[in-house]
């Protein structure tokens, strides 16, 4: 069942990754570098915001993790689902996965999106028991299987591309 479920939450998270940066890639100099609204982020400082938060969730997974008796390693993945893709609902960023205002280089940028997830895909891969649960809670989910990490990390990505994409509809 295990390598059923990874082998689920790995084509999700490939699906998605590949969705995020056709996405992103398409977008122009300027458009990529200009705030998408009002006091919101440009789409490139959206890409540099996965890019920090995801390279703290690649130490979680290179990390052991802890065992919870019973629990399914994708116990919470369609809570989520469900609660990350609301995307209207504005979440304020930590401030340590925060991008400053700059103009980027939509190439290396988007290389370097596709690289740490290329990273996190295989620390996932390699992992030996995908119910372990990473020991650091999130703030909004507590604490998260690898399993639900990888899957959180797909997601987030999701949220910010269709925010994007509505936002410049």
């Amino acid at each position: 069942m295990q390598v059923d479920t990874a082998t689920y939450y790995l084509k999700s998270f490939d699906k998605l990754t590949e969705e995020f940066a056709t996405t992103f890639i398409n977008f122009g100099k300027k458009e990529f570098n200009a705030p998408i609204e009002e006091g919101r982020w440009s789409p490139g400082q959206y890409v540099e915001h996965l890019i920090l938060a995801e390279a703290g969730t690649l130490k979680l997974m290179n990390k052991p993790g802890l065992r919870e008796e019973g629990r399914a390693p994708d116990a919470l993945c369609a809570k989520l689902e469900k609660a990350i893709l609301q995307v209207e609902h504005k979440v304020k960023a930590h401030d340590a996965i925060s991008p400053e205002a700059q103009t980027y280089n939509r190439g290396d940028l988007l290389d370097q999106f596709v690289d740490t997830r290329a990273e996190l895909r295989t620390a996932f891969e390699f992992v030996d028991d995908i119910s372990e649960l990473v020991d650091w809670k999130h703030p909004l989910f507590g604490k998260l299987t690898k399993c639900e990490w990888l899957y959180f990390t797909g997601l987030h990505g999701e949220r910010h591309r269709l925010q994007v994409v509505n936002a410049l509809s």
